[in-house]
């Protein structure tokens, strides 16, 4: 076998890929990391090292744009490694690329470029790779980036080398774009205005809604209202005459009125109370017992006549009041002796306590 002649002279077949082989069955050490074969002879395509070694050529690790690459070459099968290269192709045609180097010890470095219309050149040569970070930037300006008819219009080749493992290299190729006030102002504001667009939107749809409920419970009380009970009452109606003074008299007759059913009426009961102070009919309480439905029957004015006027029927109406309801104590209010002698038949009246014809519940 061929690696047997060799052995025999002292030269390992490693394609010029390394230095060094077994000396039992002549399996090379690459000297260039992402070179496998027993001759180094092809790239490591399952770890995404793409290229062809024969010939004079190398494998090189294809970077994706806008990560950040490590890469930890401190393995015992690692020792024999003293090059590694890398590649990347920017696909954005109108932003700038930047590119970043570290190394955990001192190594060199080159970067070449090849575009579709001239072979790969050196713009850097030589420079040293430390753990100090080495950035550059290559300008949309004077390179061409990006893919057209599906043919690569500028690759960068990045070779690191004299270096000794173990060591860790940390690597990247990014295409971020600049920031654009104008842009990020003009996209702020209209977002800006959406949100208060649809803020509004949704305060009207809540006044809406709002309304509706409000409306919906009015409906609930007025026929709560409507459904309650109903009771009869036995009213008193005076008949009127014309007085000689032109006012309204109660009519006299000769026939006296059939008797009416005596009634019982409690000193403060009702809204009156005592005298001929209006009594309600009906007292309804609401929910709560803290309103009620107060209702009363009016006597309307005739005018000086003695019957109501066309269109008034029985000169009567019924009217409704929503009262708060407080305490059932009746209030008390103050009076000055009109005779301006008090009980002890002194000059100056004193104040006397009365009944108010008007207790708290009715307001």
């Amino acid at each position: 076998m061929s690696w047997t002649l060799n052995m025999e002279v002292g030269v390992c077949d490693c394609n010029e890929q390394g230095q060094k082989c077994n000396p039992e069955n002549g399996k090379c050490f690459c000297t260039t990391k992402g070179i496998i074969g027993d001759h180094c002879e092809r790239c490591d395509t399952a770890n995404h090292y793409l290229g062809d070694p024969m010939h004079h050529g190398s494998c090189f690790y294809d970077l994706t744009i806008d990560y950040q690459f490590t890469f930890n070459l401190s393995k015992r099968e690692d020792q024999y490694y003293t090059q590694i290269n890398f590649r990347n192709v920017p696909p954005k045609h109108d932003v700038d690329a930047d590119f970043t180097i570290h190394c955990s010890v001192p190594s060199k470095m080159n970067i070449t470029i090849k575009t579709a219309t001239s072979p790969e050149k050196a713009i850097v040569t030589g420079q040293n790779c430390t753990s100090t970070l080495f950035k550059t930037r290559f300008l949309k300006s004077e390179h061409k980036f990006g893919v057209e008819d599906n043919i690569t219009l500028t690759t960068f080749f990045v070779y690191v080398y004299d270096f000794k493992a173990p060591l860790w290299i940390s690597i990247s190729f990014s295409q971020y774009p600049k920031l654009n006030l104008q842009q990020f102002f003009i996209t702020f504001s209209s977002c800006f205005l959406l949100l208060l667009l649809v803020a509004a939107i949704l305060w009207k749809i809540k006044q809406k809604y709002d309304l509706y409920r409000r409306r919906q419970r009015l409906f609930v009380e007025m026929e709560q209202m409507a459904s309650r009970p109903f009771a009869s009452i036995v009213v008193e109606v005076e008949r009127r005459n014309l007085s000689p003074s032109g006012g309204t008299a109660p009519l006299t007759t000769s026939v006296p009125p059939p008797p009416l059913p005596p009634k019982k009426r409690k000193k403060g009961s009702g809204c009156g109370g005592a005298g001929d102070s209006p009594s309600p009919i009906a007292l309804e309480p609401c929910t709560g017992n803290r309103a009620a439905v107060l209702s009363l029957l009016i006597r309307l004015p005739t005018g000086g006549n003695p019957y109501t006027p066309s269109g008034q029927s029985a000169g009567l109406a019924l009217a409704s009041a929503l009262v708060s309801l407080g305490n059932n104590s009746t209030r008390k209010v103050s009076l000055v002796d009109p005779s301006g002698k008090g009980q002890d038949g002194g000059k100056h009246g004193k104040l006397s306590r009365k009944s108010s014809q008007h207790p708290d519940q009715c307001v």
